[in-house]
């Protein structure tokens, strides 16, 4: 890892004022280093059936009581809108190609924020005859400085109303049977998915917009990838095939 630092300026007597020069003092003496971060041990478990991945969700997350029931609760039901709908790309035609392409049984959408995607994938399985579970990696909490922006999301003591507003929406769309919100940060929830044996056959990473975040959530999902011929309830630890990365390109937005 290169370490780097600025000179100072020189003293203001002498009369030349270059520009402040960068220095490399050294690189750390194992490459592999700069890599740790991006490496993940978890070890995933033998793969759940499709049919059972939204009960092990609900199970494992919600005390096997689906976080729908009895939705919303009385204190928030005045402070959401009836539908609010808000993304960016989430129409674009790479969605159904893929859908199509794939027939995926779970789709696992890492950052979802109001959820427009993530519905209008529901959508598409639902036009396609797909009986496709959607799962929704998100914290729900948006980014510092969101609401200067989007102020019709309320604040009560310190928690944003995007968790209930997303599943406003769902609801709203008669998708709650499909659509089923991970309320937890990406690392995290993508690394219990691995340990719980839940697989996607579909993975959308729209979580961290810059690279270093968005790598990591490309690693992480990688594992959790169901291979196309792999069949259902079957799986078997794998290693990164080397043909995919050297084909695969990761861009910053």
């Amino acid at each position: 890892m290169p370490w780097v630092t600025y000179q100072p300026h020189p003293p203001a007597s002498l009369h030349h004022h270059p520009e402040p020069a960068i220095t490399i003092f050294g690189i750390a003496n194992s490459i592999p280093t700069q890599l740790d971060n991006f490496r993940v041990t978890t070890h995933c478990a033998k793969g759940v059936s499709s049919r059972l991945v939204r009960q092990t969700i609900i199970d494992r997350i919600y005390n096997a009581t689906s976080p729908y029931d009895n939705f919303p609760p009385a204190h928030v039901r005045s402070l959401l809108r009836i539908k609010r709908l808000k993304g960016w790309g989430s129409y674009g035609a790479v969605f159904e190609n893929l859908i199509r392409k794939v027939k995926p049984k779970v789709i696992i959408e890492v950052g979802t924020f109001l959820g427009a995607s993530a519905l209008h994938m529901a959508e598409l399985t639902r036009k396609l005859g797909l009986n496709s579970q959607i799962l929704c990696i998100d914290d729900f909490r948006g980014w510092p400085g969101f609401r200067d922006r989007f102020k019709y999301i309320d604040i009560v003591n310190g928690d944003v109303m995007l968790l209930y507003q997303f599943m406003q929406n769902v609801i709203y769309m008669n998708a709650s049977k499909t659509v089923l919100p991970v309320p937890f940060s990406s690392g995290s929830a993508l690394e219990k998915l691995c340990e719980w044996g839940v697989y996607g056959d579909l993975i959308e990473i729209d979580a961290g917009h810059d690279f270093n975040s968005a790598w990591a959530d490309i690693n992480r999902a990688y594992r959790i990838l169901r291979p196309a011929q792999e069949k259902e309830g079957v799986s078997s630890d794998r290693e990164l095939d080397d043909n995919l990365l050297g084909s695969l390109s990761v861009e910053t937005d």
